[in-house]
């Protein structure tokens, strides 16, 4: 449920966006005395810059968008769009391959992808797989607590109880 003020946070930034389609001015949060996101301060920041940048340049609207458009493009080359092998391929950087291994072992892992790949060996029948999964979730549930409580310990400990 919405709370009264973030509704009106929300329609006072909507109205923001309607007026001023660049940004979302930050004295809009602050009129309420509520604080924006980290994430719309971000957002605000850039686009003030931005905003500030496109006043104080003598610069035309193609030359901004062409400055646009390459700023993109560089971006577009750094960050690619996501393939099939992106979460499994790991750049190597002046011969490092040892390097490159050692990062792709630790993304492997951390993706359980060896322990999948041993499951599709074989056909697991339906009521085994699901007998597998509730072991599964039951013993993360396990470790989960057992881990709470031995950092509850170890708190109390440092405490010097």
């Amino acid at each position: 449920m919405f709370s009264n003020r973030l509704f009106h946070a929300c329609s006072s930034v909507a109205k923001a966006v309607s007026a001023r389609p660049t940004f979302i001015y930050a004295s809009t949060f602050r009129a309420m005395g509520t604080q924006p996101p980290s994430r719309i301060q971000d957002e605000l920041a850039v686009l003030q810059k931005h905003t500030e940048n496109a006043k104080s340049s003598s610069l035309g609207i193609e030359d901004l968008w062409r400055h646009q458009s390459s700023d993109a493009l560089e971006d577009a080359k750094r960050f690619p769009p996501a393939h099939a092998y992106s979460g499994r391929s790991v750049p190597v950087h002046s011969g490092k391959v040892a390097e490159a291994i050692r990062s792709l072992d630790g993304i492997l892992g951390r993706n359980r992808f060896r322990y999948q790949l041993r499951l599709q060996e074989r056909h697991e029948k339906r009521g085994e797989k699901l007998r597998r999964l509730r072991s599964e979730r039951w013993r993360k549930q396990f470790a989960a607590e057992v881990r709470k409580k031995v950092q509850l310990v170890t708190k109390i400990r440092n405490r010097g109880a």
